[in-house]
């Protein structure tokens, strides 16, 4: 359990250079590249991603992981519905890992879930190496492919259709 002082806060349009620098310290697959491609390429997967975002989850809640002082240290995207949360996207900046923040932030989304009585869901990449934060917190592998896993929370492995 983190000690630490946080509290989520609906995101804002002034968030926008906060994002894209969480993205970039959080993105680990283009470390290959020449340094004078990679911010091309950041800004180019920055792009694409929000795009789909806005695309496939027109009305998720976006919020801002902030330290009680209001200092933004993460986001949390949430898709709601009343028969799935989909949890879209979670990232926390590189020096506020492994404070249990976003452990706590996962917890309380997983408590709603329980409580609410719906399935809480996600998918990530296989190299992600926060699978095992998810599988602790009670997430099970439902479906994979090449490059990601679908992972339920297990209150809902045993129920999980083919919808997400």
């Amino acid at each position: 359990m983190d000690t630490l002082g946080w509290r989520l806060r609906p995101a804002v349009k002034e968030d926008e250079e906060f994002l894209r620098t969480l993205f970039a310290l959080t993105q680990v697959t283009l470390q290959s590249f020449p340094p004078e491609l990679q911010a091309t390429l950041l800004e180019m997967q920055y792009r694409g991603r929000e795009m789909t975002y806005s695309t496939q989850y027109p009305d998720a809640e976006d919020s801002m992981i902030c330290l009680n002082d209001g200092t933004p240290i993460g986001r949390r995207l949430v898709d709601r519905s009343d028969e799935r949360f989909r949890l879209v996207d979670v990232a926390v900046l590189p020096e506020w890992q492994g404070k249990g923040i976003g452990t706590r932030v996962l917890a309380e989304l997983a408590q709603q879930s329980r409580e609410t009585g719906v399935k809480l869901s996600l998918r990530m990449v296989k190299e992600n190496p926060a699978v095992r934060l998810y599988s602790r917190l009670g997430f099970e592998t439902v479906a994979a492919d090449e490059i990601s896993y679908e992972m339920v929370l297990a209150d809902w492995a045993g129920r999980w259709g083919r919808e997400t």
